[in-house]
């Protein structure tokens, strides 16, 4: 190969070591942010779901709470026909 050829060569292959190394680091910082989202969607889930047991339980307690004001109104009512 003559002098230039070689020269050539070289630098066709710094840029393809270049391009290897900046490919290996975008896929490194993917990598990267794609750990951290699946932590952030974890977390997410997590407070979802103590959001949603949370609601359940006021659920459950204002169907209590309908069901004793029912009956206090069964109880007036009860009171008003006896007097």
């Amino acid at each position: 190969m003559t002098p230039t050829k070689n020269k050539r060569k070289t630098n066709m292959t710094k840029i393809a070591d270049i391009s290897r190394s900046l490919l290996l680091q975008n896929q490194q910082s993917d990598e990267i942010h794609d750990s951290e989202t699946s932590i952030t969607n974890e977390e997410n889930e997590e407070r979802i779901n103590e959001k949603i047991e949370e609601n359940e339980e006021r659920n459950e307690n204002i169907e209590e709470n309908e069901e004793r004001n029912e009956n206090i109104k069964k109880k007036i009512i009860h009171q008003k026909f006896q007097i």
